[in-house]
Protein backbone atom coordinates (compact mmCIF):
# COMPACT_ATOMS: atom_id res chain seq x y z
CA UNK A 1 0.00 0.00 0.00
CA UNK A 2 1.03 3.51 -1.09
CA UNK A 3 0.08 6.96 0.36
CA UNK A 4 -0.24 9.92 -1.78
CA UNK A 5 0.15 13.62 -0.95
CA UNK A 6 -3.63 15.74 -1.29
CA UNK A 7 -1.66 18.66 -2.53
CA UNK A 8 0.98 16.45 -4.49
CA UNK A 9 -0.12 13.81 -6.51
CA UNK A 10 2.94 12.56 -7.56
CA UNK A 11 4.12 11.78 -3.78
CA UNK A 12 3.72 7.70 -2.79
CA UNK A 13 5.22 6.80 0.39
CA UNK A 14 4.63 3.42 2.39
CA UNK A 15 3.11 3.58 5.50
CA UNK A 16 6.27 4.39 7.72
CA UNK A 17 7.28 6.90 5.96
CA UNK A 18 3.68 8.78 5.68
CA UNK A 19 3.55 8.06 9.44
CA UNK A 20 7.07 9.63 10.46
CA UNK A 21 6.25 12.51 8.30
CA UNK A 22 3.33 13.40 9.80
CA UNK A 23 2.41 16.21 7.10
CA UNK A 24 3.02 15.44 3.63
CA UNK A 25 4.51 17.42 0.88
CA UNK A 26 3.61 20.92 0.39
CA UNK A 27 1.12 20.95 3.40
CA UNK A 28 -1.11 17.89 1.59
CA UNK A 29 -2.51 15.38 4.25
CA UNK A 30 -1.35 11.45 3.43
CA UNK A 31 -4.18 9.24 1.90
CA UNK A 32 -4.14 5.68 0.44
CA UNK A 33 -3.82 4.86 -3.02
CA UNK A 34 -7.21 3.02 -2.76
CA UNK A 35 -9.57 1.65 -0.43
CA UNK A 36 -9.32 -2.03 0.19
CA UNK A 37 -12.31 -4.53 -0.02
CA UNK A 38 -13.46 -6.31 2.50
CA UNK A 39 -15.02 -9.93 1.51
CA UNK A 40 -18.63 -10.59 2.88
CA UNK A 41 -17.62 -13.42 4.30
CA UNK A 42 -14.75 -11.89 6.17
CA UNK A 43 -17.22 -9.17 7.17
CA UNK A 44 -19.47 -11.75 8.68
CA UNK A 45 -16.73 -13.37 10.37
CA UNK A 46 -16.46 -10.57 12.17
CA UNK A 47 -19.86 -10.73 14.56
CA UNK A 48 -18.75 -11.14 18.30
CA UNK A 49 -15.22 -10.69 17.41
CA UNK A 50 -13.15 -8.64 19.86
CA UNK A 51 -12.17 -4.70 19.34
CA UNK A 52 -8.53 -5.99 18.56
CA UNK A 53 -9.21 -8.99 16.08
CA UNK A 54 -11.68 -6.89 14.00
CA UNK A 55 -9.24 -3.96 14.06
CA UNK A 56 -6.87 -6.39 12.27
CA UNK A 57 -8.83 -7.52 9.73
CA UNK A 58 -9.87 -3.83 8.66
CA UNK A 59 -6.47 -2.17 9.24
CA UNK A 60 -4.07 -5.15 8.19
CA UNK A 61 -4.05 -4.17 4.22
CA UNK A 62 -3.40 -0.80 4.86
CA UNK A 63 -0.26 -1.43 6.77
CA UNK A 64 1.92 -3.99 4.77
CA UNK A 65 5.15 -2.99 6.11
CA UNK A 66 4.56 -4.23 9.66
CA UNK A 67 4.48 -8.00 9.80
CA UNK A 68 1.26 -9.83 10.58
CA UNK A 69 1.97 -11.25 13.80
CA UNK A 70 3.87 -7.69 15.01
CA UNK A 71 0.45 -5.87 14.02
CA UNK A 72 -1.29 -8.73 15.95
CA UNK A 73 0.39 -8.23 18.78
CA UNK A 74 0.45 -4.53 18.98
CA UNK A 75 -3.27 -4.12 18.23
CA UNK A 76 -3.99 -6.61 20.84
CA UNK A 77 -1.82 -4.48 23.54
CA UNK A 78 -3.47 -1.28 22.19
CA UNK A 79 -7.02 -2.78 22.42
CA UNK A 80 -6.67 -4.88 25.69
CA UNK A 81 -10.00 -5.23 26.59
CA UNK A 82 -9.70 -4.84 30.62
CA UNK A 83 -8.23 -1.56 29.48
CA UNK A 84 -10.66 -0.01 26.60
CA UNK A 85 -13.86 -1.83 27.36
CA UNK A 86 -15.44 -1.25 23.88
CA UNK A 87 -19.92 -1.73 24.02
CA UNK A 88 -22.86 -1.97 21.84
CA UNK A 89 -26.04 -0.81 23.56
CA UNK A 90 -29.15 -1.25 22.16
CA UNK A 91 -31.77 1.85 23.52
CA UNK A 92 -34.61 1.02 21.18
CA UNK A 93 -35.40 -1.12 17.95
CA UNK A 94 -33.03 -0.56 15.56
CA UNK A 95 -31.33 2.11 17.46
CA UNK A 96 -28.15 1.63 19.36
CA UNK A 97 -25.18 3.52 20.68
CA UNK A 98 -21.46 2.61 20.77
CA UNK A 99 -19.86 3.43 23.23
CA UNK A 100 -16.15 4.80 22.87
CA UNK A 101 -15.77 6.78 26.26
CA UNK A 102 -14.46 3.86 28.76
CA UNK A 103 -11.15 4.02 27.88
CA UNK A 104 -8.21 5.43 29.93
CA UNK A 105 -8.85 9.03 29.22
CA UNK A 106 -13.20 8.85 28.55
CA UNK A 107 -12.54 10.12 25.45
CA UNK A 108 -12.99 8.24 21.69
CA UNK A 109 -9.80 9.93 20.48
CA UNK A 110 -8.14 7.15 22.93
CA UNK A 111 -8.37 4.52 19.81
CA UNK A 112 -6.61 6.60 17.46
CA UNK A 113 -3.84 7.57 20.06
CA UNK A 114 -3.66 4.27 21.37
CA UNK A 115 -2.79 2.71 17.73
CA UNK A 116 -0.86 5.79 16.47
CA UNK A 117 1.44 5.57 19.71
CA UNK A 118 2.31 1.64 19.80
CA UNK A 119 2.63 2.12 15.96
CA UNK A 120 4.79 5.09 15.72
CA UNK A 121 6.99 3.41 18.50
CA UNK A 122 7.21 0.18 16.39
CA UNK A 123 8.75 2.23 13.51
CA UNK A 124 11.29 4.23 15.21
CA UNK A 125 12.52 0.91 16.95
CA UNK A 126 12.97 -0.71 13.66
CA UNK A 127 14.95 2.00 12.60
CA UNK A 128 17.13 3.10 15.67
CA UNK A 129 15.32 6.32 15.97
CA UNK A 130 13.60 8.57 18.40
CA UNK A 131 11.06 11.64 17.25
CA UNK A 132 9.44 14.41 19.05
CA UNK A 133 5.67 14.46 18.49
CA UNK A 134 3.99 17.70 18.30
CA UNK A 135 0.22 18.01 19.43
CA UNK A 136 -2.17 20.95 19.75
CA UNK A 137 -5.22 20.23 21.61
CA UNK A 138 -8.53 21.68 23.07
CA UNK A 139 -8.77 18.91 25.31
CA UNK A 140 -9.44 15.45 24.47
CA UNK A 141 -6.50 14.88 22.21
CA UNK A 142 -3.99 15.86 24.36
CA UNK A 143 -5.13 13.87 27.08
CA UNK A 144 -5.43 10.66 24.79
CA UNK A 145 -2.34 10.90 23.70
CA UNK A 146 -0.13 11.99 26.72
CA UNK A 147 -2.00 8.72 28.17
CA UNK A 148 -1.05 6.76 25.01
CA UNK A 149 2.46 7.51 24.40
CA UNK A 150 3.78 8.15 27.76
CA UNK A 151 6.83 6.02 28.45
CA UNK A 152 7.11 4.78 24.99
CA UNK A 153 10.78 4.40 24.78
CA UNK A 154 11.30 5.88 21.01
CA UNK A 155 8.81 8.89 21.70
CA UNK A 156 9.01 12.00 23.28
CA UNK A 157 5.73 14.83 23.28
CA UNK A 158 4.98 17.89 23.36
CA UNK A 159 1.33 19.51 24.23
CA UNK A 160 0.29 22.83 23.49
CA UNK A 161 -3.26 23.45 25.26
CA UNK A 162 -5.34 26.88 25.21
CA UNK A 163 -5.19 29.00 28.76
CA UNK A 164 -8.40 29.00 30.48
CA UNK A 165 -9.88 26.41 27.93
CA UNK A 166 -10.04 22.69 29.09
CA UNK A 167 -11.03 21.16 32.34
CA UNK A 168 -9.23 20.96 35.37
CA UNK A 169 -9.41 17.24 34.62
CA UNK A 170 -8.08 17.51 30.71
CA UNK A 171 -5.44 19.70 32.39
CA UNK A 172 -4.32 16.93 35.07
CA UNK A 173 -3.96 14.06 32.09
CA UNK A 174 -1.99 16.18 30.14
CA UNK A 175 0.54 17.55 33.10
CA UNK A 176 1.02 15.09 35.69
CA UNK A 177 2.81 12.17 33.54
CA UNK A 178 6.23 13.28 33.70
CA UNK A 179 8.93 11.26 31.72
CA UNK A 180 8.74 11.85 28.16
CA UNK A 181 5.43 14.40 27.93
CA UNK A 182 5.80 17.69 27.89
CA UNK A 183 2.44 20.02 28.28
CA UNK A 184 2.81 23.88 27.34
CA UNK A 185 0.02 26.15 28.41
CA UNK A 186 -0.61 28.85 25.45
CA UNK A 187 -1.83 32.30 26.34
CA UNK A 188 -4.32 31.90 23.15
CA UNK A 189 -6.91 29.74 21.64
CA UNK A 190 -6.82 26.57 20.07
CA UNK A 191 -6.16 28.48 16.90
CA UNK A 192 -3.05 29.92 18.20
CA UNK A 193 -1.99 26.18 19.73
CA UNK A 194 -2.09 24.48 16.39
CA UNK A 195 -0.29 27.05 14.34
CA UNK A 196 2.51 27.07 17.13
CA UNK A 197 2.80 22.71 16.15
CA UNK A 198 2.30 23.52 12.78
CA UNK A 199 5.27 25.96 12.69
CA UNK A 200 7.81 23.55 14.39
CA UNK A 201 6.93 21.14 12.14
CA UNK A 202 7.85 23.03 9.41
CA UNK A 203 11.02 24.36 11.06
CA UNK A 204 13.50 21.72 9.90
CA UNK A 205 16.37 24.12 10.85
CA UNK A 206 15.50 24.14 14.34
CA UNK A 207 14.84 20.57 14.62
CA UNK A 208 18.35 19.82 13.24
CA UNK A 209 19.70 22.64 15.66
CA UNK A 210 17.72 20.86 18.62
CA UNK A 211 18.31 17.16 17.76
CA UNK A 212 20.67 16.47 14.80
CA UNK A 213 17.83 15.50 12.75
CA UNK A 214 16.06 17.84 10.39
CA UNK A 215 12.82 15.05 10.25
CA UNK A 216 12.69 14.35 14.16
CA UNK A 217 9.72 16.74 14.16
CA UNK A 218 6.00 14.91 13.78
CA UNK A 219 2.66 15.19 14.50
CA UNK A 220 -0.04 13.15 16.74
CA UNK A 221 -2.96 15.50 15.53
CA UNK A 222 -5.77 14.43 13.09
CA UNK A 223 -3.60 15.46 9.97
CA UNK A 224 -1.23 12.14 10.67
CA UNK A 225 -2.51 8.69 8.97
CA UNK A 226 -1.96 7.25 11.79
CA UNK A 227 -4.88 8.74 13.98
CA UNK A 228 -7.35 8.42 10.57
CA UNK A 229 -6.99 4.55 9.72
CA UNK A 230 -7.94 3.48 13.07
CA UNK A 231 -11.03 5.05 13.45
CA UNK A 232 -12.46 2.92 9.99
CA UNK A 233 -12.34 0.35 12.63
CA UNK A 234 -15.86 1.90 14.51
CA UNK A 235 -18.67 0.44 12.39
CA UNK A 236 -17.40 -2.65 11.64
CA UNK A 237 -17.37 -3.58 15.37
CA UNK A 238 -20.48 -1.73 15.99
CA UNK A 239 -21.75 -4.16 13.20
CA UNK A 240 -20.36 -7.25 14.45
CA UNK A 241 -22.07 -6.12 17.88
CA UNK A 242 -25.35 -5.84 16.66
CA UNK A 243 -27.65 -9.08 16.72
CA UNK A 244 -29.40 -10.14 13.09
CA UNK A 245 -27.99 -9.93 9.62
CA UNK A 246 -30.10 -6.75 8.37
CA UNK A 247 -28.56 -3.53 9.66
Amino acid sequence: MRYYSTNNNAERVDFDTALLNGMASNNGLYMPEFIPRLSQSKIKDMKGAPYADIAYTVLSAFLDTIPSSDLKSMLDEAYDESVIPTKVQQVADNKHILWLTKGPTYSFKDYAARFYGRALNYVLGKRGERRTVFVATSGDTGGAIADALYGLENIDVVIFYPKNSISKGQRRQMTTLKNNVYAYEVNGDFDVCQALAKYFLRDKQFALDLTGDKDNFTSANSISIGRLLPQSVFPFYAYAHIDGDSI
